[in-house]
């Protein structure tokens, strides 16, 4: 795939592979061929690598992307917290987004990107976020836009009821 892609007019920040284009998705996102980064993960790298991630600061990562967690885990300068609650991306952590299991105000940066919006009590969720962030902290959440109506089935819990499912969300 590389030879396809390969030329100097773009570069994607997360693996530094240089290119002539970025592959197009269905929906027309551009995603980088090699890492599989997308512009919100490529945006969110370079925000955090340029204001938010300070030497020794400490820093929850809910479900990143195996590229960021790839990079931020040679970073010898953060202490870095990956988590995923359902073993679905690469992580060291299993935090329960709504009880997370650690002493108040222990982290200097947070990102919850796309996460969210699965869960049930977002409020409980939030608070917990804040309870675990230090005050002087940055919290950076993202939720999906989409114009429309949607919602989701809560009763259908399991991730077996979900993927079996054919009414998960409606617009």
């Amino acid at each position: 795939m590389l030879p396809f892609y390969t030329g100097n007019s773009h570069e994607c920040n997360l693996c530094g592979t240089k290119l002539k284009t970025f592959a197009t998705l269905e929906n027309g996102e551009k995603i980088c061929p090699i890492c599989g980064s997308i512009p919100r993960t490529r945006r969110l790298y370079m925000l955090l690598n340029s204001e938010f991630l300070k030497a020794n600061g400490v820093f929850l990562d809910f479900s990143p992307l195996r590229i960021m967690y790839k990079n931020l885990k040679e970073r010898k300068d953060i202490n870095y917290f990956p988590s995923d609650f359902e073993n679905e991306f690469l992580a060291d952590y299993h935090f329960d987004i709504t009880n997370i299991e650690t002493e108040n105000e222990k982290f200097d940066v947070i990102v919850c990107y796309h996460i969210l919006k699965h869960i049930i009590k977002d409020e409980k969720a939030m608070r917990e976020l804040y309870r675990v962030l230090k005050n002087d902290g940055v919290l950076l959440i993202q939720t999906p836009f989409k114009h429309g109506e949607i919602y989701e089935y809560y009763t259908k819990t399991s991730k077996q009821e979900r993927e079996n499912s054919s009414d998960k969300i409606i617009t």
